[in-house]
């Protein structure tokens, strides 16, 4: 009753507003008073929920009994609030019959007032009659226990949901106030389906989506997390960003989630580590989430994977780097054209032969207006007859030889160019015209004409023979010197293949596509090859032939000549040595180079060598020092300047050196080194030989014995000492307890809690014994060479059940099972056997799953006794097994939270095996438990015990 009463109580007001509403829309404007339309309706009110709750009201009668005059006069205000309200009201006497209705009721059952009253509510509605239903249910709940309930249910009879509260009152019926929610619950079900199809669609992306609170915790997560990380979708919520992505990861993003946690988008890009041990890269975006006041909920994520996309970025990055370097490096000027011939870019070679002093100058302007306007003599050159803008036209690249561009200062400058077209889906977008400044080559020309005699007479004073080939017929002249060179005949004329003949097989297809190539412009016709002559004998001849091939002004070589000159004994010199050292340079584990000339330039520097040293940087033709300038300050300078100007070796073990690792920092290594130096053609040293082989690592591992071997030092001499305390400081003391708590429990008269105490104390100082004793038994295996024996004819089955009683004696609330079988007669120490059987036994019940049962087994097996001691429980870890048995060892990350073991219980077992002639082995898994065995001899070997 009292819950109606506290809703009727917090609805008064409402209640009454809205009868005095009602009431004056029946009445002519200007009638009653607010006053008036209330009439008694607020005092009735307040009494009705006085009597609810079992007061007695003012004037001393309940209005519900209808005793009070004034509750009679009020029953038709009553009523009339059960109309005002929004709810369906009806009422039930103890036999269910319906007592009141309001219009509400009646159009929500759609069933008439006059229909009800007086009818019994189960067979207006017999659909909600089954015992079981829910409406049943609580209606009778409130029936008989006689306090209110509220619940939402689907009401059958209406086919609507229904949201109801059913009041206990006086006289022992019930009543019950319904609204229509079904539109509310249609509307729960289609958030509910919406909210499944948008949990289907954020599963279905490839994107990382999830929401983190302001404590960094997941609250919702897409199952795109199980594939990335390798965890249940369902493990995630309530976890830590940085428990879910790992260290490494979140020391990459956790900036940005803290600029998103202080209300900031944020985007990024950062490196990242994949569930698999995949490395890659990350695009994410936080979005902040802020409540009406401004304060942050936490954030919005989306997370992609742009590993592909970060590296097509980054190589598109390098290519556009490499062309940039080479266009700014190479020493030909370059420029681009558009359709209408304006410059578009220009590199700076290009820039400084015209004679500007910026791109910025040329790019956006009519290059043949600017630098091609008139020929050499003066004559204007028209765009039209440009070769530059044939190459547009026929979209074919070309080549000029002689041309003059005229530079900023008005000066001509003569060039060879070559213009390329830009075609893109077959029509001509643009052009790339580079250009080389050939006035030296044509002084050159002159010069080469004006000294030709002169030249001839040097060659044949040098021995070399002269040639020449006509590039349009391939006939081949040589001298009288160059014929006997090539063993070709002294007379007659030859052709090109005539005189290709006697090179060695192996040389003449080079020789051959190395003319071509000159004749075809390549190198500007330049011409050098070594190749081998193989004479009529079968003996060998190095030849050395150098030429050029000249041009006309289309591009077509005119004349190809050179010279040949004998190099058998260069060659056999320099193949004997680049033997040596290609041999030297193969050994994985030397470091090979070779250093020229008083600024030792490197000239030989093998892979090997240039990913030890170079790490990336250019080597070959530099100066050491230039090239690796972390050297100087070394003591390499003066050492490898001492080697060359003395000649004399060095040889060096474990020198020192440091090295960039490639970030400006060094690191330092060791190398066994010899410098070798080197003898010239002249006779004098002129370069070095450097092998190295590092020894790093030795040096290293040497360094950590050492240190190693004075830490074991400085431990043992710390264990002797602790040893010493143990043996002599802490067992007189112990054995004063021991022996003041058994005198005390010897006295009479102690109180319980006295007694109880000093039991605790007995048993903590037995502990204490038992851990002091297990100290001095690892040290004497450990400084004594084993644990002393006592050995003595034995039986096992007296020992082991005295053993497996004192355990279930202290351990009552398990079962230790034992099983003895055969003969277990033998010579052993009692004591130290049953110190090993008790070991196992406690360590087994301590590891062992509680409820489950341990067991003793011992077994006569020939000449041995076998003793299995067994415990179901989490199976010891298998990389933990090798070290089970060593000291200071457990077999579980289990804290021993009693604290009676050092870890030596183990230790000591398995040294009483080996006191015995005997062993212990360790078997455990998850499907068969833990099993102990210890293999024992019926006498000890000879030699075993001490």
């Amino acid at each position: 009753m009292s819950g109606l009463a506290d809703l009727l109580e917090a609805r008064l007001e409402e209640v009454v507003r809205r009868w005095a509403d009602s009431v004056r829309q029946h009445l002519a404007p200007g009638g009653e008073s607010d006053s008036a339309l209330k009439d008694h309706l607020p005092d009735l009110l307040r009494q009705l929920v006085a009597t609810l709750r079992g007061h007695t009201p003012p004037g001393g009668t309940s209005p519900v009994s209808g005793e009070n005059p004034v509750g009679q006069a009020s029953e038709a205000h009553r009523l009339d609030v059960l109309e005002s309200i929004g709810d369906a009201f009806f009422s039930l006497d103890p036999t269910w019959r319906v007592r009141a209705v309001n219009s509400r009721y009646e159009e929500l059952a759609r069933k008439r007032r006059e229909d009800c009253l007086g009818r019994d509510f189960w067979e207006l509605f017999p659909e909600a009659a089954t015992p079981g239903s829910k409406y049943w249910t609580e209606y009778h709940r409130v029936m008989e226990q006689r306090t209110p309930v509220q619940f939402v249910e689907y009401f059958t009879p209406l086919d609507l949901w229904t949201e109801t509260r059913v009041h206990p009152i006086k006289d022992g019926g019930i009543a019950v106030f319904f609204r229509d929610v079904s539109e509310q619950k249609r509307a729960q079900e289609a958030l509910r389906e919406s909210e499944q199809r948008l949990r289907l669609v954020i599963d279905a992306l490839p994107n990382l989506i999830n929401f983190v609170g302001t404590d960094q915790r997941y609250r919702l997560n897409n199952k795109t997390y199980e594939a990335w990380f390798g965890v249940p979708f369902d493990s995630l919520r309530g976890k830590t960003v940085r428990e879910v992505v790992g260290e490494e990861n979140y020391g990459h993003i956790r900036p940005y989630i803290e600029r998103a946690l202080r209300g900031e988008r944020v985007t990024y890009q950062v490196p990242f580590v994949f569930g698999e041990g995949r490395r890659g890269f990350i695009g994410g975006t936080h979005v902040p989430q802020v409540d009406p006041h401004g304060q942050v909920l936490g954030y919005a994520t989306l997370v992609s994977d742009i590993t592909e996309q970060h590296a097509a970025e980054t190589a598109l990055r390098m290519s556009e780097e490499r062309v940039r370097g080479l266009l700014e490096s190479t020493a030909e000027g370059i420029w681009g054209l558009d359709t209408e011939g304006r410059c578009t870019f220009a590199n700076p070679a290009c820039v400084r032969l015209l004679g500007y002093d910026s791109a910025e100058e040329l790019v956006g302007r009519d290059m043949h207006a600017l630098t091609h306007h008139h020929l050499l003599d003066g004559t204007p050159y028209p765009g039209a007859a440009c070769r530059i803008h044939e190459a547009f036209r026929t979209g074919r690249a070309l080549i000029v030889e002689d041309e003059v561009l005229w530079r900023r200062d008005g000066t001509p400058l003569s060039v060879r160019y070559r213009a390329s077209p830009i075609l893109r889906d077959g029509q001509t977008v643009g052009a790339v015209v580079s250009f080389e400044d050939v006035t030296e080559r044509k002084a050159a020309v002159e010069a080469l004409r004006e000294s030709k005699e002169h030249l001839s007479r040097v060659v044949e004073a040098s021995g070399a023979g002269t040639w020449e080939i006509d590039p349009l017929t391939r006939a081949f002249t040589a001298d009288a010197p160059l014929r006997a060179l090539h063993e070709l005949p002294p007379e007659g004329e030859l052709d090109l293949e005539t005189g290709l003949a006697p090179i060695h097989p192996e040389d003449r297809e080079r020789v051959r596509d190395a003319v071509a190539a000159a004749l075809a412009g390549r190198d500007a016709g330049h011409y050098l090859h070594e190749f081998r002559v193989v004479s009529r004998e079968g003996r060998i001849r190095w030849v050395e032939t150098r030429g050029r091939a000249y041009f006309d002004a289309e591009g077509k070589a005119v004349r190809f000549l050179g010279t040949g000159l004998d190099v058998t004994r260069r060659k056999e010199a320099e193949l004997a040595r680049e033997g040596l050292l290609e041999a030297l340079a193969a050994q994985p584990s030397l470091l090979v180079c070779v250093l020229e000339g008083p600024e030792f330039v490197h000239r030989l520097a093998p892979p090997a060598y240039l990913r030890r040293v170079a790490r990336g940087r250019d080597l070959l033709g530099k100066p050491i020092f230039e090239a690796v300038p972390e050297l100087k300050g070394q003591g390499f300078e003066a050492l490898l300047t001492r080697v060359l100007e003395t000649g004399e070796p060095f040889v060096g073990r474990e020198v020192p050196a440091s090295f960039d690792r490639g970030d400006g920092t060094l690191e330092e290594g060791f190398f066994d080194v010899v410098y070798q130096p080197v003898r010239g053609e002249e006779g004098g040293f002129d370069s070095i030989l450097a092998i190295s082989h590092e020894v790093t690592d030795v040096v290293h591992a040497r360094r950590r014995a050492e240190r190693l071997i004075a830490e074991e030092k400085e431990r043992a001499t710390f264990e002797q000492q602790l040893i010493g305390i143990v043996s002599h400081d802490l067992r007189s003391p112990i054995s004063a307890i021991l022996l003041g708590a058994q005198g005390l429990l010897r006295r009479e008269g102690l109180d319980e809690r006295s007694l109880k105490a000093v039991v605790r104390i007995q048993s903590s100082a037995e502990r204490a014994a038992r851990m002091v004793r297990d100290l001095l038994d690892f040290t004497q295996a450990r400084l004594a060479g084993g644990i002393p024996l006592h050995p003595r004819p034995t039986s096992l089955h007296d020992l082991a059940r005295s053993v497996v009683d004192e355990v279930q004696g202290t351990h009552p609330e398990r079962d230790v099972h034992l099983v003895l079988e055969g003969d277990l007669q033998g010579q052993w120490d009692p004591d130290r056997l049953s110190q090993a059987l008790t070991n196992l036994l406690i360590n087994a019940v301590k590891y062992g799953t509680e409820g489950t049962p341990v067991s003793l087994r011992a077994r006569e097996v020939g000449d041995s006794v076998h003793i299995e001691v067994h415990n179901r429980g989490t199976p010891i870890p298998q990389e933990q097994l090798g070290r089970l048995f060593a000291p200071m060892q457990r077999g579980t990350n289990q804290q021993d939270t009693g604290g009676r073991s050092v870890g030596l219980g183990l230790y000591i077992v398995e040294q009483i095996a080996r006191a015995h002639g005997g062993r212990i082995e360790v078997r455990s898994t998850l499907e068969e438990g833990t099993t102990f065995t210890l293999r024992l001899p019926r006498r000890p070997q000879p030699g075993a015990a001490s």
